[in-house]
């Protein structure tokens, strides 16, 4: 959730927390120690940031995820 949570900051929110309004997460797999985390996003409104988050297995770890974004 944190990472989720970063990731969308870093790139929609120029690492400004106030504005992140909400963020929604599903967990769907496992990650284990030491594994790499890849995110990719896309803008399907505005303000609205849909995202998924994989292992570097292929595994998907964060389904239905969603953030929404003030400009």
């Amino acid at each position: 959730f944190g990472f989720a949570g970063r990731a969308v900051l870093r790139a929609w929110c120029g690492n400004d927390p106030a504005r992140l309004k909400s963020l929604e997460v599903r967990f769907s797999g496992v990650v284990y120690p030491g594994e790499t985390i890849t995110t990719d996003m896309w803008e399907v409104s505005p303000g609205r940031i849909v995202l998924t988050a994989k292992t570097e297995r292929g595994e998907a770890v964060l389904t239905g995820a969603a953030a929404e974004v003030a400009s």
